[in-house]
């Protein structure tokens, strides 16, 4: 069966989705295999009324490929007497069938509501400071972060905007000491669709060094431009529910500021990183596709995975680098953007640069509280894009999905569990 002639039958198929639990999985040995043996079958699926989400083939015995090809069907069914009818008519057919068990995979959100309960297993961020963080004997600085991590908490993402955060004149010197400083670094050695973005949040959100920009007012601007938003959360999140955020196209974003007395420093993601670091890019469509490629790969995979995908997400969103054709480099990543430091060390002759194969950069650990040694390149976003699509292929899962940018809900093409 033609590719042309798949993908004209899967256009005729139901394109609405069934609950989870009314997925169901089917291996189909073809007997006497030939030319239009699949598209019979799938055509008797199809005069039925059954929308088949998901195929696989292999070979039925790896030791001799005359005894033809075994399918796995994925589809959507509830009534059990419509099963009857479909396998009585598939053996018609000359077609052995075989109803197989769901896969068990981690659990994962598919909607907006899942992704507010994430965020309640978030760490405190005001009482559980360690005892080298530079806020921790700081009595006035841990209740204010306990005062925002309460706001963050009483936010959905189905609530009409963000709740404003009311900064400080302190909080406001902060930020003003870090954009001052960052500000001159982003033109000489940010990337340009970073700078491009700024000058756009300027225009459109308040993004200057005197005021801290709302989140609802960059959700504004960004949610018109590709899509993305931010919710704010507490605190950290583990890995695997951070980068499941991406999946929906929402960055988890603290609005908490770093201790005052390091401006320049801090232990932890806070308003600055989030801001300066992370935003603007959201707002170019490249880097937003490329963003929620890391997140869409992250639904349902193993702890090893997860940990390949975060160090991925490291060296590409958190310390990338574009190298322009003269040679150039220019900073994308948000541990650059946010840190003086870091950015002058990105671009110095220091570290290691090495080209971004995410298969290569899968398995490079790295440092979490010192300047990083080595740093990953591409030409553009875009081929970094193309290289993390190449690269969630060889992801092994059991789990086959895709996002409905119209209802924000992740579609599940393949019959599962999935276990807390």
């Amino acid at each position: 069966m033609s590719c042309y002639r798949l993908a004209r039958f899967f256009s005729k198929l139901k394109s609405h989705h069934e609950p989870l639990e009314h997925l169901k999985s089917m291996i189909l040995t073809v007997k006497n295999d030939g030319p239009g043996r699949l598209q019979d079958a799938l055509e008797a699926f199809s005069a039925y009324n059954i929308n088949i989400t998901h195929i696989q083939s292999r070979p039925a015995e790896i030791i001799d490929f005359r005894k033809g090809y075994d399918f796995k069907l994925d589809f959507e069914l509830s009534d059990d007497p419509k099963m009857k009818r479909i396998l009585k008519h598939l053996d018609k057919l000359g077609f052995k069938t075989q109803i197989v068990k769901s896969k068990e995979v981690p659990w994962f959100p598919r909607s907006f509501e899942d992704l507010d309960h994430l965020d309640q297993s978030c760490l405190a961020a005001g009482a559980d400071l360690d005892s080298d963080h530079p806020g921790f004997n700081d009595e006035i600085y841990r209740q204010r972060r306990t005062e925002i991590a309460k706001i963050a908490m009483g936010y959905k993402l189905s609530d009409a905007k963000v709740p404003v955060v009311h900064y400080t004149d302190q909080e406001i010197e902060t930020w003003q000491t870090a954009y001052r400083a960052l500000d001159p670094l982003h033109k000489q050695y940010a990337c340009d669709e970073y700078n491009q973005a700024v000058e756009e949040f300027k225009k459109h959100c308040s993004f200057r060094e005197d005021n801290i920009p709302q989140l609802q007012d960059i959700n504004e601007y960004l949610i018109q431009k590709t899509g993305f938003r931010l919710k704010p959360i507490t605190g950290l999140l583990s890995q695997r529910d951070f980068l499941n955020f991406l999946a929906f196209r929402v960055f988890a974003s603290t609005q908490y500021i770093r201790h005052h007395s390091v401006p320049f420093y801090t232990p932890e993601p806070d308003i600055i990183h989030e801001l300066i670091g992370h935003a603007p890019l959201f707002a170019d469509p490249d880097f937003a596709d490329f963003s929620q490629e890391i997140g869409l790969a992250s639904l349902g995979v193993s702890d090893e995975e997860i940990k390949k995908l975060g160090t991925c997400y490291w060296y590409s969103i958190e310390f990338g680098i574009i190298k322009k054709a003269n040679g150039e480099k220019k900073v994308y990543g948000a541990g650059c953007l946010s840190s003086v430091d870091e950015i002058k060390n990105a671009v110095s002759d220091k570290p290691e640069i090495r080209f971004f194969d995410p298969l290569k950069a899968a398995h490079v650990p790295f440092p979490i509280t010192s300047l990083q040694p080595i740093y990953f390149w591409s030409n553009s976003f875009e081929e970094a894009k193309h290289a993390m699509e190449n690269y969630v292929w060889t992801v092994p899962r059991d789990v086959s999905v895709s996002y409905d940018k119209f209802d924000h809900t992740i579609k599940v093409h393949q019959d599962i569990t999935m276990k807390k």
